[in-house]
This record gives structure tokens, sequence and C-alpha cells, in this order.
């Protein structure tokens, strides 16, 4: 009796640090994966959002542009994108967030929604108007997006 007592003990603590590998410290794992990238890549598109206005010509219309400089800007667009559907995503695969949040220093949801809404915002700077995407346009959301995901690069 004794034995099957401790196979089930064993058994339980396998089942109880597989649940919370899986569906705690995994997805939590990914969000600050997804935070890395979003510095990443806000140091290595920097060059092309920074300097958005050498896009436009003088009236404000976006140039007709080579071949890959499209692609880059395509794979920018694309990339922003990815990262903040990524991150709005990954907070609601993590049980009990709010409570996690400080223990593993996340950042609040809302901070994560505002920093998501941020980067789909620099996703757009090339489209439209360049008179709506001024430095300014681009200095505040890259901003927003290192204070509420709590992390600073410099840009």
């Amino acid at each position: 009796m004794e034995a099957f007592i401790i196979i089930i003990t064993g058994v339980l603590v396998f089942i109880i640090s597989q649940y919370i590998l899986r569906f705690i410290l995994e997805p939590i794992q990914e969000l600050k994966k997804t935070i890395t990238q979003v510095s990443f890549s806000l140091i290595f598109w920097a060059n092309i959002y920074r300097n958005i206005t050498i896009y436009y010509d003088k009236d404000g219309v976006l140039k007709e542009l080579g071949q890959e400089a499209n692609e880059r800007l395509s794979k920018m667009r694309e990339d922003f994108r990815i990262l903040s559907c990524n991150l709005q995503i990954q907070v609601y695969l993590i049980p009990h967030y709010e409570y996690l949040k400080n223990v593993f220093s996340l950042p609040d949801k809302q901070d994560i929604t505002q920093a998501s809404g941020s980067l789909m915002g620099l996703s757009h700077v090339t489209f439209l108007d360049s008179k709506k995407y001024t430095n300014k346009f681009v200095d505040v959301r890259v901003n927003n997006i290192q204070k509420c995901l709590k992390f600073h690069v410099d840009v």
C-alpha cells in the first residue's frame, strides 16, 4: 500500500510540474522573447523609420522606389505588425497574468496593449501622407513602446 501512495504522489508531482512548465513558464518565456525581439527590431529598422522623410518627395508623396527598398519597407512593416500581434496574443496565453506579472517582472496588460498599438503605428509609417508621419510621430511611438515594455534602446 505504501508503494502505491509513493507512485501516485510521484505521478501527481509530475503532472503538476508539467502543467506549470507548459502552461505558465513556457508562455512567460515566449512573451519575454517577443519583448526582446521588439527591442531588436527597433534597433534594426531604425535606419528606415528614423529617416522616413527621404522616401517622400517635396509634396509629401511616396517616391517611386526600387525593388530592394520596397522589399525592406514591406519587411519592416510586416515585422512590426507580427510583433504587435504576438504581444497581445501571448499575454492571454498566461493564466493568472495579473498575479504572475509581478513575480516575473512582466508589463501590465494595458501597457502591452499600448505598446502593441504603437508598433502597429510604426508599421504604417510609410503609408498615406508623409506630413502625418513626422519624426515626432515616430519618436512618440518608439518612446511609448520602450516605456510600456520597460526597456531602453538608443535609436
